[in-house]
Formats: structure tokens, C-alpha cells, sequence
């Protein structure tokens, strides 16, 4: 990982998520109780979902390289048809959950950086398919999100 990457996604985690998702749940005006709402329940629905999906999908790329080998393999299973990075698109979809709950503007900033910064690395991945196996593998258009990147 390049150096300057260390610096990013420490600003990500900490500054962004850390600091100004902290402030936003914490400030006191948020501090008055909070009621459960119908869109709370969707919310967790959806994060669990994400999370769950986030979960198979590592399952599939920690088990994509046969034991003891260096071979290298095109993976496969839900997600993986709609999207290159499919890991990243549960992600998001956990972190939207989050959003529905919070109805924050932070959480909201939050996904969007976040979401740009995957789909970079997942573009990048595209073009590395699409490079080491040039018959095999079927481009992808969308590389985060089905119909939006």
C-alpha cells in the first residue's frame, strides 16, 4: 500500500467517521431520547443485509486461491454477475442502512467519499481482469453499484 494511502483512509476512518459521525450522533441536540421509527427497523434490515452480503463475499475471495498455490482465479457467486467488486457494493449498502437510521448529512458525506474512493480501487481491478484474463472474463460495466458506477 502507498504511503499517502496510510494517510487517506486514516482521514477516512478517523477523521471522517470518527470525529464528524461522533459529533453528529453525539451533539446535544440529538441527546433529547430518540423513538423508533418504521424507517429505523428498514434501516437495520438493510444494514444487515450489506453486512451478510459484505460477509459471502469475502468468504468467496478468501477461498478463490487454491491452497498453496499463487494461481489466480475469476470469482464467482451473487454479485459478482452485477458487479466487479461486489464486496465494495454490500458495503455500501450496509453503510445506506446506517443512513436510513441516522438520517445524517455526516453519514450521508460519508458513504459518498467512501463510495468514490471503491470505486477507484474497483475500476482498477476491472482493468487488471480484464488484462490477466482477456477470454475468460466478461466485462463488467458497473463496477460498485448496478446502474449508478
Amino acid at each position: 500500500m502507498p504511503l499517502r494511502n496510510i494517510f487517506k483512509n486514516n482521514f477516512h476512518y478517523w477523521v471522517l467517521s470518527g470525529v464528524m459521525l461522533a459529533w453528529a450522533f453525539y451533539t446535544p441536540v440529538n441527546n433529547g431520547g430518540y423513538e423508533l421509527r418504521l424507517s429505523d427497523y428498514l434501516g437495520l434490515l438493510v444494514f444487515l443485509v450489506g453486512e451478510a452480503g459484505n460477509l459471502y463475499i469475502h468468504l468467496i475471495l478468501r477461498n478463490l486461491r487454491p491452497k498453496g498455490t499463487v494461481e489466480r482465479r475469476i470469482p464467482q457467486g451473487i454479485g459478482f454477475g452485477w458487479v466487479t467488486c461486489p464486496n465494495y457494493m454490500y458495503k455500501t449498502v450496509a453503510w445506506i442502512g446506517i443512513l436510513i437510521i441516522s438520517r445524517s448529512w455526516a453519514v450521508l458525506l460519508f458513504v459518498v467519499i467512501g463510495v468514490v474512493q471503491m470505486r477507484a480501487w474497483a475500476w482498477k481491478k476491472e482493468k487488471r481482469y480484464r488484462a490477466e484474463f482477456p477470454h475468460a472474463y466478461e466485462p463488467k460495466r458497473y463496477v460498485v453499484l448496478p446502474g449508478v458506477c
